[in-house]
């Protein structure tokens, strides 16, 4: 990853395999519904991928995410 995720970014990213939605996402971490979708921009930019799904697997790939359940 060229470019390392920012600790915003970073909490976004740990709500993703919630399935929270962005507006609860937002609510949990006390900032906007828009702030969020910045940031997942961001993300997904920095992560190349065009998904959440895709985001989540990255992360994991890169263990910026702990291994799902399923995968242990």
């Amino acid at each position: 990853m060229p470019e390392p995720l920012s600790d915003a970014e970073l909490r976004v990213l740990r709500y993703l395999p919630s399935h929270l939605k962005t507006g609860e996402i937002a609510s949990e971490l006390f900032v906007s519904p828009n702030t969020v979708k910045v940031h997942l921009r961001h993300i997904y930019g920095k992560l190349d991928v065009n998904s959440r799904r895709e985001a989540v697997e990255r992360a994991r790939t890169l263990r910026l995410l702990a291994p799902s359940a399923r995968a242990r």
